[in-house]
């Protein structure tokens, strides 16, 4: 059971009886890897148009991840060269502390660890500036999932030690979200560089700047 507001919320909460192990395990994530994403930093309005416009018209929407520090660029800045170039050189007001973000993440993730004692929390903190954990501020990698669902199997009196792991696609890499060239670098990352390409709708592979330029420019009807 996933200690998320949704669960929480949810029709059938008090139903579950007494004598049903429950598991409980966190939201896992690292917002400091996507540090301007908008489900922590605020809404792109002009995107949310878009995809309602595209939805309406049955079409596919390509953008699954919004991003707030855009949206505040575009009504500052003018024009998309000059938007991209003051996003990508962090050219803002107040310039975010990214090495202290990533330091209060790692702190919360090793909380969660503790209260729900499990010990992801403290692979992910060891190890997402070596390897890539997630594709997205909510899309974990296979791999990762394989040992939270590990964890929580064994927390439920179910060995896995020794199970082979299914061979099946990596379904949230369809759509991965470049990282901030002021992130790899603040942060150390070791697994991604400027030049990375990143999994675009399925089909293409861009990279960081391919990527926002393209987001930065995609029309919204009026």
């Amino acid at each position: 059971m996933q200690d998320v507001r949704n669960w929480r919320d949810h029709p059938l909460h008090d139903r579950l009886p007494a004598s049903l192990r429950v598991v409980r395990f966190p939201y896992y994530y690292v917002a400091a890897l996507w540090p301007f994403d908008a489900a922590v930093t605020g809404h792109d309005a002009r995107m949310i148009r878009a995809m309602h416009a595209a939805h309406a018209a049955g079409d596919a929407f390509p953008f699954g991840f919004h991003d707030s520090l855009i949206a505040q660029l575009r009504e500052e800045a003018g024009d998309a060269e000059a938007c991209f170039q003051r996003y990508s050189t962090l050219e803002i007001d107040k310039p975010p502390n990214l090495r202290r973000y990533a330091e209060l993440e790692e702190a919360r993730l090793l909380a969660e660890d503790s209260r729900f004692g499990l010990t992801l929390g403290r692979h992910i903190v060891d190890h997402y500036r070596s390897e890539r954990l997630f594709h997205a501020l909510s899309h974990p990698t296979m791999a990762l999932m394989h040992r939270l669902a590990s964890e929580v199997l064994a927390r439920a009196g179910i060995d896995l030690d020794g199970a082979a792991v299914a061979d099946v696609h990596d379904y949230l890499g369809d759509l991965q979200v470049p990282l901030h060239p002021a992130v790899i670098g603040q942060l150390g990352l070791t697994w991604a560089d400027a030049g990375t390409r990143y999994t675009f709708s399925r089909r293409e592979r861009l990279t960081f700047e391919e990527y926002f330029r393209r987001y930065i420019a995609f029309p919204v009807p009026a």
